[in-house]
C-alpha cells in the first residue's frame, strides 16, 4: 500500500486509533500514547477509510483528469448600418515626419468602410471642424450620424465647442462612445491599424509632404482595390451596390 511521503501512521495504527476511540478511550490518552495532537486523533477516529487518496484536485468531475474542453470562441457581432452615411466613425491617432508631431483623422462610412483620411497639426476643436468638413466633401452622401470618443477636440459645449457646433450647423447627430471603452468605436480604432500597418511604418517619412502624398495613395487603394474582410468587397463596390 502506498502512503503520502509525510504520512505519520500505517494503515494499520490509523485503524486502531479509530479502534480504541469507539471503545471509550479518552481521545487525549490515545493522542499521547501516539505522540501526535488530538486533532488528527479526531480526523481518524471519524473516517471510515484509512488509506491515502490522492489531494490533487479534481478537474471537471473527473479524478485527476488532464482532458479540458476547448475553449469557445467568442461570437462576434457586428453592427452594420445599412445606408451610406447612417454612421460615420472618426478618431484621430499620432502621426511624426521628420521628427516632427502631427496628428491623423480618420472616418470611416460604416455601412460602406469608405475611408477619409488626413494629417492635420493639431488635435483642437477647430482642426476636428476642418476635418469634418473635408470628410463631408470627400463622401459622395450626406452624413446623418457620427461616432467619436469622448476627446476635447470632438466633445464640448454645443453652444461655444467648434465641432459640435458645426454637427449642429450640418444637421448631423453626434454619437459618444463610453468612457475608456475604445472598442465601443471598433471600426475607427480599425482602420487606424491598417493605416498603421499599411503606410505609415511601409517607410520613414523625412517631411510631411511625403507622408500626406503617401496617405493619399493607400486611402485610393483601400477604398477602390481592397477587398473588405467583412462585406466582402472593396469599399467603392459596396458603395454602387447599396445606392
Amino acid at each position: 500500500m502506498k502512503y503520502h511521503n509525510n504520512a505519520r501512521f500505517t494503515y494499520h495504527q490509523r485503524k486502531e486509533i479509530k479502534r480504541r476511540v469507539n471503545d471509550g478511550e479518552s481521545v487525549a490518552k490515545v493522542a499521547k500514547d501516539f505522540n501526535t495532537t488530538r486533532k488528527t486523533i479526531y480526523k481518524w477516529a471519524t473516517r471510515d477509510i484509512f488509506y491515502d487518496v490522492s489531494s490533487r484536485p479534481k478537474k471537471y468531475g473527473y479524478p485527476q483528469c488532464k482532458w479540458k474542453p476547448p475553449k469557445e470562441k467568442p461570437i462576434i457581432i457586428r453592427f452594420e448600418k445599412k445606408h451610406p452615411g447612417e454612421m460615420v466613425h472618426l478618431d484621430t491617432f499620432r502621426v511624426y515626419c521628420g521628427g516632427k508631431k502631427y496628428n491623423g483623422y480618420v472616418a470611416i462610412d460604416s455601412c460602406t468602410r469608405l475611408l477619409f483620411a488626413k494629417i492635420l497639426d493639431y488635435k483642437t476643436q477647430d482642426q476636428a471642424r476642418h476635418f469634418l468638413d473635408l470628410t463631408r466633401s470627400s463622401f459622395p452622401f450626406k452624413i446623418q450620424t457620427i461616432l467619436t470618443d469622448n476627446g476635447s477636440e470632438f466633445c464640448g459645449s454645443r453652444k461655444r465647442h467648434l465641432f459640435e457646433m458645426e454637427c449642429l450647423e450640418q444637421e448631423i447627430i453626434h454619437k459618444y462612445t463610453r468612457p475608456n471603452s475604445p472598442k465601443t468605436n471598433g471600426k475607427a480604432e480599425r482602420v487606424i491599424r491598417t493605416l498603421k500597418e499599411g503606410w505609415y511604418r511601409k517607410k520613414k517619412y523625412e517631411n510631411l509632404e511625403d507622408a500626406a502624398y503617401e496617405l493619399v495613395k493607400f486611402v485610393n487603394w483601400y477604398n477602390n482595390y481592397r477587398n473588405h474582410f467583412s462585406i466582402k468587397m472593396t469599399p467603392l463596390q459596396k458603395l454602387k451596390m447599396v445606392a
